[in-house]
C-alpha cells in the first residue's frame, strides 16, 4: 500500500542521509589529519632551516676568528650564511603556504560540518514523517476495526 511505500521511502532516505553523513565525517577526519601532517612537516622544515642557518653563522664566526687575515674564507662563509638565509626564507614561505592550505582545510571542515548538520536534520525529519505515517496507519486500522465491529 502507499503507506508502506512511504515508510520504505522514508527509511531509504534515512539510510542514504546516514551514509552520506558518515562519509562526510570520514572526509573531515582525513582533512584534519592531512592538515596536522602538513603543519608539522612545514614547522619541522622551518626549524631545520633555522638550525642550519645558526650553525652556518657559528661556523662563519669561528672561521673568521681563526682566519682574520683570510678575506676569501670570510667571503665563503658569508655566502654560506646568505644561502642558509635564503633556504630559511624558502621554508618560511612553505610554512606560510601550509598555513594557507590549513585555512582552506578549516573552511572545508566547517562546510562539511554544516552539511552534516543539515543531513542530520533531514534524517530527523524523515524519521518524524515515518512516525507520523505509522500513527496515521494505526489510526485508520483502528477505525477499520471499529467499523467492522459495528
Amino acid at each position: 500500500s502507499s503507506l508502506e511505500e512511504a515508510q520504505e521511502e522514508g527509511t531509504e532516505q534515512l539510510t542514504v542521509l546516514t551514509t552520506q553523513l558518515e562519509g562526510e565525517r570520514k572526509m573531515v577526519a582525513q582533512l584534519e589529519r592531512q592538515l596536522r601532517d602538513d603543519w608539522t612537516a612545514a614547522t619541522e622544515r622551518e626549524a631545520l632551516a633555522e638550525d642550519q642557518k645558526r650553525a652556518a653563522e657559528a661556523r662563519a664566526a669561528q672561521e673568521e676568528v681563526g682566519r682574520l687575515t683570510s678575506q676569501e674564507a670570510a667571503s665563503e662563509w658569508k655566502s654560506r650564511c646568505i644561502a642558509a638565509e635564503e633556504s630559511a626564507g624558502k621554508w618560511e614561505a612553505e610554512a606560510r603556504g601550509a598555513e594557507g592550505r590549513a585555512d582552506v582545510a578549516v573552511e572545508a571542515v566547517e562546510k562539511l560540518e554544516e552539511r552534516s548538520i543539515v543531513a542530520e536534520e533531514r534524517a530527523k525529519e524523515a524519521g518524524q514523517r515515518r512516525l507520523a505515517e505509522e500513527e496515521r496507519a494505526t489510526h485508520w486500522e483502528n477505525r477499520a476495526v471499529a467499523t467492522e465491529e459495528r
